[in-house]
This record gives C-alpha cells, structure tokens and sequence, in this order.
C-alpha cells in the first residue's frame, strides 16, 4: 500500500508527465454549523523528472513546438476533480519560458493531458492519497517533536538556572 515518493511516468500522445505526490493540506472548514478537518492530497504534475519545467529537460511537442508544465494540482475534497494551486508564471509554458495564455487552443490541450494524467495517475495508484496525508502527518510530528525536544533543552537550562539561584540563597541563609 505504500507508495513512494518518486515521480512516476505517465505517456501521453505529445510526451511524458511526471507526477509526483506531496504532502496533503489540511485545514479546517464549516460543514452544516460544525467545524471539520479538510484534507486535500496534492501532487506535482510536471513535463520533466526534476520538476523544473525547464524545456531542455523535457517538454511536450505539439505543432512543433516545445511546450512545459510545472506546478501543483490538489484533489478537491469529496470529488473526482484536480484544483491547480496558483504559480507565479503559470503552469503551462512555451520553450522561451512564456506563460501559455489562459484558454487559448494550446492552454486547453496542455490542461486536458493533464488532466488525464492525473485521472490515470489516480487509477493506476489508487493509494496516493493516503501517501499524500501519511506524508503531512509525518511533517506535523516531526515539527512537534522538534518543539518538544527545544522545549526539553529549555526545561534543562531553565532548571539549571533556578538551581544556581537556590545555591546564591542557601549560601546567604547558611
């Protein structure tokens, strides 16, 4: 059931995707008056294996043309459906490095590769969600461990501390 943390390839008609999964978001959000956790898997959707989108280190030909995706894409909650996360210079780009311009004939074929891809990518690991949240939960108690241990260093010193001042008081009262 685990799934690794590795990008996996996925071919389509115009060149290779590769995905690879990350760390779920969790927040919180009102459902009916009351207050629940919301998780949201996400994955790195991309046209090379360093998740750069740099067309020299892979790219999608379409019309001749060289073409890249790099961003990341979280599963909406409850639903079959993706929710690209916001980029500063797009998710999809020519090989120049130019943002594809939004519903243009070659933004909405580079969008529906990849959503197909992604829809693949879920059907071949039906597990990735769970990798997505195991990841999130082990960052969370990796953070809380690391509070607890610099709290713990605290403790000691502050101990330390408080003992030399009991040293200074029992030295006056002898």
């Amino acid at each position: 059931m685990i799934v690794t943390r590795e990008a996996h390839e996925i071919d389509t008609d115009f060149g290779k995707l590769y995905i690879q999964i990350l760390q779920a978001q969790l927040g919180t959000v009102y459902r009916e008056d009351v207050l629940v956790e919301e998780i949201k898997p996400r994955v790195w959707v991309a046209t090379d294996p360093q998740f750069k989108g740099e067309a020299e280190l892979g790219h999608l030909k379409i019309r001749g043309r060289a073409w890249t995706i790099s961003h990341q894409v979280q599963r909406l909650t409850d639903s079959e459906r993706w929710s690209s996360e916001p980029t500063y210079d797009g998710p999809y780009r020519n090989e120049k490095g130019k943002q594809v311009e939004y519903r243009t004939k070659t933004y909405d074929l580079l969008y529906g590769l990849e959503r197909e891809a992604l829809d693949r990518f879920a059907k071949e690991h039906p597990y990735w969600e769970i990798e997505s949240l195991r990841q999130r939960l082990e960052y969370n108690r990796n953070h809380e461990l690391g509070q607890a241990k610099s709290l713990a260093k605290e403790l000691t010193e502050a101990e330390a501390r408080a003992a030399n001042w009991q040293a200074r008081i029992d030295e006056l009262t002898a």
